[in-house]
């Protein structure tokens, strides 16, 4: 989500990515997962909400477009962008061709 990946940025400019990103798996809901990161939380939504911020996430969603994906998740092996939630199979097949193929 929006929210979501702002307060990820917002996380990472505090340094606290990870413990974020941690946090959003545990508890999957942004703003306690922000607290249980131990954001400085008047800091992180100044963060979230800046231009820099909205700027990274244009970038991405670019990116993201330019590669043909158009939600999540979504995956490259070797030169192959393909998206969905296909699998632990289908990943591992995608991987090997992809190894095999140089």
């Amino acid at each position: 989500s929006d929210v979501a990946s702002r307060m990820a940025l917002a996380a990472g400019l505090q340094g606290k990515y990870r413990a974020f990103h941690d946090a959003m798996f545990r508890l999957d809901d942004v703003e306690a997962a922000a607290k249980a990161a131990g954001l400085d939380m008047a800091q992180a939504q100044r963060d979230a909400a800046s231009e820099a911020v909205s700027n990274e996430i244009a970038r991405n969603l670019d990116h993201a477009r330019a590669l043909g994906f158009t939600g999540t998740p979504a995956w490259i092996a070797g030169k192959k962008p393909f998206g969905g939630a296909v699998g632990y199979e289908k990943l591992k097949e995608a991987l090997a061709a992809a190894d095999t193929a140089g």
